[in-house]
């Protein structure tokens, strides 16, 4: 083998690139939620300090506390912080629930959140990609909540939050979600309560967290739909930084248990403890390596923009069902038709999508109207080769029926079709079923201009959240 001296035959192969191939796939699938932990919600000075850390540190300097802290645990267990708040607030009722308080000050006040609690560059990136609508944090503060509401601007954003409150945290829209396809929607989920709010209705100290987390471990506390739809997703957890023990409680709770199929991604770093690692390895958890929260974000950012180019094709064969949109279209459309795909893909919906969809077929016929009953919002396109082809047999026509069949089963305040026409088009004139013609038509030019039509089912889409919420 003396002809291979000085080749390295291992050069170029990736010995993770299985375990990034199946995180991009879930990725493109929509199947993937981030967990966002307090490591890497904001960017502050100490590149070391997280946001819990920032706010200790405020209140020990504020305070002139001699002792510095790192938790929340340490802070209202030292004898001085409770003397020393009592000084500063001339107050003799002071106790270690005035922490909830001074934490509610702060996020009470827009302005503290706005000037101290900027989301880092890595969650701008992350969330920007669009690609995740439903976000879990596992921190109290709303760093998370007010980029979602910038990224998913037009968009409700729905706000879920478990605060270890029985009578909430079960109830479908506030603690729990209605249903597996309500995922799809702009959703921020805080899994352990959210500031300001109750005292102990918020993780700030260890007690918090064992009692959160006790909730969580037991069926009869915890939000049954979402775990349910957890067990099937796979987590991306980010700035996750907490102790082996409690980790593996916090994974437990999302029911990653050694049996689970689908696991997840965790970033880790020097302070990750080595038994963690193991533990994570043995139930097939991927732990990238000498990878940083960054460094996962690019590649996440580079590996997805890769498959969409080798996949062009392939990714309108068969559409998923469970859209936010189904395009219905003639094949003489076709370019407006994609088009319009790239419009509303690119605003964060789910679009059903099939190129080949005219081809026929029993089998297909089957796929196309389970993809329309399983939809939330039906677009035909009309233009004049509508009208030509007014003689012809056309898959569409099936389609148009199908939706009209839904529209009448749904209740009223319900918009389901939402017709577009192009300029120039007798849409009320046209040779086309009375049912459609009775829903208001948006037109587009030749400039493609749908943000009427974005507007129309960004409304619609939201209504039936709150609805189900």
């Amino acid at each position: 083998m003396d002809f291979l001296n000085g080749i390295d035959i291992f050069d170029g192969l990736d010995p993770e690139k299985d375990k990034w191939d199946a995180l991009v796939e879930a990725v493109v699938k929509g199947n993937v939620v981030p967990v966002i932990g307090p490591d890497v919600l904001c960017d502050f000075n100490d590149d070391d300090m997280n946001i819990n850390e920032f706010i200790i540190s405020s209140i020990d300097r504020q305070l002139h506390l001699a002792n510095k802290h790192k938790t929340f645990s340490q802070l209202v267990y030292d004898p001085e912080f409770l003397s020393a708040l009592a000084k500063a607030t001339n107050s003799q009722t002071i106790t270690r629930d005035s922490i909830y308080v001074l934490v509610n000050n702060i996020f009470a006040n827009p302005r503290n959140v706005v000037q101290n609690f900027r989301p880092s560059k890595l969650l701008q990136r992350l969330l920007r990609l669009k690609l995740f609508p439903f976000v879990i944090t596992t921190s109290f503060a709303p760093v998370v909540e007010e980029e979602m509401r910038r990224v998913w601007e037009g968009r409700t954003l729905r706000v879920l939050t478990f605060s270890n409150d029985p009578a909430k945290d079960r109830k479908p829209g506030i603690g729990d979600i209605p249903s597996g396809d309500d995922m799809t929607a702009p959703t921020v989920y805080y899994m352990f309560g959210r500031a300001p709010g109750q005292h102990h209705r918020y993780v700030l100290t260890d007690n918090d967290m064992l009692d959160f987390c006790k909730s969580w471990m037991s069926v009869q506390t915890r939000p049954d739909e979402l775990c349910d739809q957890l067990k099937e997703k796979y987590l991306l957890m980010l700035g996750c930084g907490y102790s082996d023990w409690l980790f593996r409680f916090i994974w437990f709770c999302m029911n990653k248990t050694p049996d689970t199929k689908t696991k997840g991604l965790m970033a880790k770093d020097e302070k990750t403890h080595e038994t963690l690692v193991e533990y994570l390895r043995r139930i097939d958890t991927f732990l990238p390596t000498n990878k940083s929260a960054e460094e996962i974000v690019d590649e996440i950012e580079r590996r997805v923009r890769q498959y969409r180019e080798q996949h062009e094709d392939d990714r309108f064969a068969r559409p998923q069902k469970g859209s936010d949109v189904f395009i219905s279209y003639s094949r003489s459309d076709s370019a407006i038709a994609e088009y319009l795909y790239r419009f509303l893909s690119e605003q964060g919906l789910n679009v059903w999508y099939d190129r080949n969809n005219l081809l026929g077929g029993s089998k297909f016929m089957e796929e196309i109207e389970n993809a329309i009953e399983t939809t939330k919002v039906f677009v035909p396109i009309f233009t004049h080769n509508i009208q030509k082809e007014a003689m012809d047999a056309h898959v569409y026509r099936q389609e148009w029926k199908k939706a009209l069949t839904i529209q009448e089963s749904v209740g009223e305040g319900r918009t389901f079709i939402i017709p577009v026409h192009e300029e120039g088009f007798d849409f009320y004139n046209a040779d086309i079923p009375r049912g459609i013609k009775a829903h208001n038509s948006l037109s587009f030019g030749r400039e493609m201009n749908f943000s009427a039509l974005l507007d129309n089912i960004n409304g619609a889409l939201d209504r039936l959240t709150k609805f189900k919420g």
